[in-house]
């Protein structure tokens, strides 16, 4: 575990934490009173989110990123004299470049999620919905129940 997180983690964690996420109709209440409790919490949330198959994660399709594809190739753009076609041209390629990187992140983010699943991986699956808190429907927030202290 990494610094940052064992800190956090730190300071969260309390035999009266709660794990407070919102999502789209409904609050939910999950055990946060040590970390083994928030990431057994974490790995059932994104498997939860997992079948739901869409609504929160989804296989990235690479049709739309072949959608961007440039017409033409970086050689036949070099050929081209300066002017309104070539900056066309290189605007393709600069459009296509960024939903490429952008594609390649999302099918990183989908095998890690897949990984954490797998191997049961509770404290990865906290970091990734971590990553994602600020994401709609997918915010958590830690507190403490309320006449315990």
């Amino acid at each position: 575990m990494n610094k940052y997180l064992e800190k956090k983690l730190n300071r969260i964690v309390d035999k009266h934490s709660v794990m407070v996420v919102e999502e789209k109709h409904a609050t939910r209440i999950f055990d946060a009173s040590s970390k083994e409790a928030i990431f057994r919490s974490s790995l059932i949330l994104l498997k939860e989110r997992m079948k739901s198959n869409s609504r929160f994660y989804c296989c990235p399709n690479d049709d739309y990123v072949n959608s961007y594809k440039p017409e033409l190739s970086q050689t036949q753009i070099d050929a081209l004299p300066d002017g309104n076609i070539k900056n066309e041209a290189l605007n393709q390629v600069k459009r296509y470049n960024k939903i490429k990187k952008s594609f390649d992140a999302d099918i990183e983010e989908w095998l890690n999620i897949n990984k954490a699943i797998v191997d049961k991986d509770g404290e990865a699956a906290f970091i990734i919905l971590e990553t994602r808190c600020d994401y709609e429907y997918e915010g958590f927030h830690f507190t403490s129940l309320e006449g315990t202290k």
